[in-house]
């Protein structure tokens, strides 16, 4: 529609008389910062973004609704205008609030579906494929903690690692961006917390960090330590000065390593669900991704209306949390612990210089509490520097292995009555 545009003496009269629709529509969703003099578009909030404009930028956005060159004076000397002092993300604040004594306007909007009662099945089989189930219990506390107290921040955060695959992506996006709407959700890729800028980890309700590969970084646990455990965060961008910003309140790591960062251990600031190395059944992946929308509804109404977290306190830290070790760390201390294992066996076989390969994993079983395979024994005892000297004839289970403990190139080139005599002397087989 052509913009309707007045003469000068109507634009006079304006500041007296009522205010002609288009001109009260603009006043309804625009409020002034007095602080900065710019004029915010209200309805740029639920994007998750700001839109913020200097008087003669604004005048010439809204020119094609007022008809008028100068709207910002316009607007400004009249009294039902809306103006603050400032802007601050405070989740489930009113839009205009009084803040630390301020008028502020709050960036924060409430987003998301609308909660129905209904079935959210799939998106509790995908959650029982990322996490056990106490896992899946703290998750499901803070993430009704997030929609029913909005204000909250929790004190500690998820880091997720597993597999290309996974359903990650699923939850930690497309369920989580629409619990909490689009605008307080915020993806960043993991190479972020290297930065010392930490401005755009700040005003946001969940915060998810995807991809974070950094095992050997001892900085990156306490670069995000105040996001964790402090309501506010020291926001520093580039060329700019340091200003207070909300901490997120909720916030998830992603990784496909085994340790996207180091971490104490015990940690107190973050749970560790264990590594998740299988993939999502693709059918139930495109299920919830073809009905995301009512899943995430259903899912909304259980948490609002039927999760109970009484007993859930978001300033609770989380203790107990560490890395579970990964294949090459699980290999390492089990070759441990059979040498460890072997070097007792040794000690107790005295004089005695030979053993059958079916009582070695026997005894290695009484000490670890579990059998190895024959086969990847047979190679631990090798490595462990034990020799195959060969194999008892007409003995035992099917002929079994010979291992000398020491000398075990000489024990090869003894004749096998000999190898017989020194079994039965030290009780290994009978007479």
């Amino acid at each position: 529609m052509k913009p309707r545009i007045y003469h000068e003496e109507t634009v006079r009269a304006v500041h007296t008389m009522a205010l002609p629709n288009e001109v009260r529509s603009v006043a309804e969703t625009w409020v002034k910062n007095r602080t900065t003099g710019e004029w915010i578009d209200l309805t740029s909030l639920a994007s998750g973004w700001t839109l913020s404009l200097p008087p003669s930028l604004f005048n010439a956005d809204v020119f094609h609704l007022t008809g008028l060159p100068n709207t910002a004076t316009v607007l400004d000397a009249r009294s039902e205008t809306q103006r603050v002092d400032t802007t601050a993300y405070l989740p489930g604040q009113p839009r205009i609030c009084v803040h630390n004594g301020q008028r502020v306007l709050n960036t924060w909007s409430l987003g998301g579906v609308d909660a129905v009662a209904g079935d959210w099945s799939l998106i509790d089989r995908t959650l029982r494929h990322l996490m056990p189930d106490d896992h899946r219990e703290k998750f499901l506390d803070a993430v009704a903690c997030l929609v029913k107290r909005p204000d909250a921040n929790i004190a500690w955060g998820l880091i997720f690692r597993g597999q290309v695959g996974t359903g990650k992506t699923l939850i930690f996006e497309g369920v989580m961006s629409r619990l909490v709407g689009v605008g307080n959700y915020k993806r960043l890729e993991g190479d972020v917390i290297a930065s010392k800028f930490t401005a755009e980890l700040g005003d946001v309700q969940v915060l998810y960090l995807n991809e974070v590969v950094r095992p050997n970084d001892k900085q990156v646990a306490n670069r995000l330590k105040s996001p964790t455990s402090e309501a506010f965060i020291n926001a520093e961008a580039k060329g700019l000065s340091t200003s207070p910003k909300r901490s997120p309140s909720f916030i998830v790591v992603s990784s496909q390593a085994h340790r996207p960062f180091p971490l104490e251990n015990p940690e107190r600031r973050w749970d560790t669900p264990p590594f998740v190395g299988n993939p999502l059944d693709p059918m139930l992946g495109k299920a919830l991704k073809d009905n995301m929308d009512a899943q995430c509804s259903a899912f909304l109404w259980y948490l609002r209306e039927e999760r109970d977290i009484t007993q859930f306190d978001p300033g609770e830290p989380m203790w107990g949390g560490c890395y579970e070790p990964d294949e090459d760390e699980v290999e390492d201390q089990t070759t441990a612990k059979l040498n460890d294992a072997l070097a007792e066996i040794a000690t107790g076989m005295g004089t005695c210089e030979l053993a059958l390969l079916p009582d070695l994993m026997k005894m290695v079983e009484a000490a670890l509490g579990w059998t190895p395979k024959a086969g990847q024994f047979s190679e631990f005892l090798t490595g462990a520097g034990w020799v195959c000297i060969g194999k008892l004839h007409k003995g035992r289970q099917g002929n079994p292995g010979i291992w000398a403990r020491v000398d075990g190139e000489t024990w090869k080139s003894v004749t096998y009555p000999a190898l017989h005599s020194h079994l039965v002397a030290h009780g290994v087989i009978p007479k």
